[in-house]
C-alpha cells in the first residue's frame, strides 16, 4: 500500500522558493553594488572615463604598433656637417684657398704651428707643414710603406708669400707668360702651400717628377688618388676638373682637410672642394689687383 505524502509537498518546495529569493538577493545587491561604484568612479575619478590613459597601471594597454626597428650601423665617416669649420679663416681645416679666394692678410701671413717631418721622411727642401697636417703625412706615409712598399718624398710643403713669389715669376718666364703660368702655377697670396696644409708628394721609386701626369700613372701614384683620404688627404686638382678648380691636373698636390671631410668628399661622387661645397668655378682670377710682394 502506497502511504500518501502528498501532505508533505508545500513542505518541500519552501526550502527551494526560499534559496531562489536568497540567490536573487545577491544578484539584485551586485548590481546595485555595480552600478553604485560606477557612479562613485565618475564622481572622484576611480574609474578613468573610457579613451583615456590609466596612468597607474604597470604595464601600457595593448596597442597595435609596427614592430621595433634597429638603424642599420653606419659603415661611413659621420657626415660633415657645413659650418662646423670655416671655409674663410685660415687656420681652419677647411679653409678653402683658389683663384677667387685669396689669403686674408697673405703679404704677413704665416701658421703658428709649422714644424718639421720627422728625419726618415725624405723633404728635399726641408720644407714645413701645420702639425696636424704634418702628423697625417707621417702616417699617410707609413701606409703607402707598409701597403705598398714606396716611400713617399715630401717634395714641398710650406711656402711663404714671398717664395711663393719666386715660384711664380720662376713658371711664367718658363711658360712664355702669366696666361699659361696661371694653369700651372697659384699666384703669390692664392696659393695653397702658404696655409701649411698642402704638399707635393713624390716617391723614390718611380723616378717621376712635378712636371707632368707620370707620377698619377705610377704605382705610387694610383695608391694616392684612391687611399689618401683615409688619411685626411685630398687630391686637390684631379684631372679634367680644371674648369672648376682653374689648375691643370697635379697628381702629386695633396690637401689636408680631415678624414671626415676626405671621406665625404669621395663618397659624394665629387672631385673638387668646389663642387662639394656648392662654390663658384674658379676658373680665373677675380679683378682684384695682382699682389706683390713687399
Amino acid at each position: 500500500m502506497w502511504a500518501d505524502y502528498t501532505h508533505l509537498r508545500p513542505l518541500a518546495r519552501r526550502p527551494y522558493q526560499e534559496r531562489l529569493t536568497f540567490a536573487w538577493s545577491i544578484v539584485i545587491g551586485a548590481i546595485l553594488m555595480a552600478a553604485l561604484t560606477v557612479s562613485l568612479g565618475a564622481v572622484y575619478g576611480i574609474i578613468a572615463p573610457a579613451g583615456t590613459i590609466d596612468r597607474g597601471r604597470s604595464e601600457p594597454a595593448t596597442t597595435t604598433s609596427p614592430p621595433e626597428t634597429r638603424p642599420v650601423p653606419s659603415i661611413v665617416p659621420t657626415p660633415v656637417h657645413l659650418g662646423v669649420y670655416p671655409l674663410t679663416e685660415p687656420s681652419s681645416p677647411w679653409f678653402l684657398v683658389n683663384k677667387l679666394r685669396p689669403i686674408p692678410g697673405a703679404a704677413t701671413y704665416q701658421p703658428s704651428d709649422l714644424t718639421t717631418l720627422p728625419p726618415d721622411i725624405p723633404n728635399p727642401n726641408g720644407q714645413t707643414l701645420r702639425r696636424v697636417a704634418a702628423a697625417a703625412f707621417v702616417q699617410l706615409a707609413a701606409a703607402a710603406k707598409a701597403e705598398t712598399g714606396a716611400t713617399l718624398v715630401a717634395q714641398s710643403g710650406y711656402r711663404s708669400f714671398k717664395y711663393q713669389t719666386d715660384v711664380y715669376a720662376s713658371y711664367t718666364k718658363s711658360d712664355g707668360g702669366a696666361a699659361n703660368a696661371d694653369t700651372t702655377s697659384a699666384r703669390p697670396g692664392y696659393s695653397e702651400h702658404q696655409t701649411g696644409m698642402a704638399v707635393d708628394i713624390l716617391d723614390t721609386q718611380s723616378g717621376c717628377g712635378l712636371e707632368d701626369d707620370c707620377f698619377g700613372r705610377s704605382p705610387t701614384g694610383v695608391w694616392l688618388a684612391a687611399n689618401a683620404y683615409r688619411y685626411g688627404w685630398v687630391l686637390r686638382y684631379p684631372p679634367n676638373k680644371s674648369a672648376v678648380t682653374g689648375f691643370a691636373y697635379e697628381p702629386w698636390h695633396f690637401r689636408w682637410v680631415g678624414t671626415a671631410l676626405a671621406s665625404q668628399l669621395r663618397d659624394s661622387g665629387k672631385q673638387t672642394l668646389e663642387e662639394f661645397f656648392g662654390l663658384a668655378p674658379a676658373t680665373n682670377y677675380s679683378d682684384q689687383p695682382e699682389m706683390t710682394a713687399h
